[in-house]
């Protein structure tokens, strides 16, 4: 973020706008107060409350996921490369 203030900054509301909002909606849930990167979200009922949260944490872990197996095929070939 100290590299491009200014552009995270842009990328989060971006975020926010496209996927953060519409999501909180289709879930019936309103934003109370937003906190930096973070944010309060109120539901009506704690059924939409988790869907959305699992909604929404579920493409993190599964990009987290992702990005982990390819840090480990990619040290996999640099192995093989080295002969290690």
């Amino acid at each position: 973020m100290e590299a491009d203030e200014a552009g995270t900054l842009e990328r989060l509301k971006d975020h926010r706008r496209r996927v953060f909002d519409p999501c909180v909606a289709a879930h019936g849930g309103r934003v109370v107060k937003l906190m930096g990167d973070g944010a309060l979200v109120e539901f009506g009922n704690v059924f939409d409350a988790v869907t959305w949260s699992t909604s929404t944490s579920a493409p993190s872990a599964s990009t987290r996921a992702s990005r982990r197996w390819s840090r480990q095929q990619n040290n996999a070939s640099a192995k093989r490369r080295d002969g290690s």
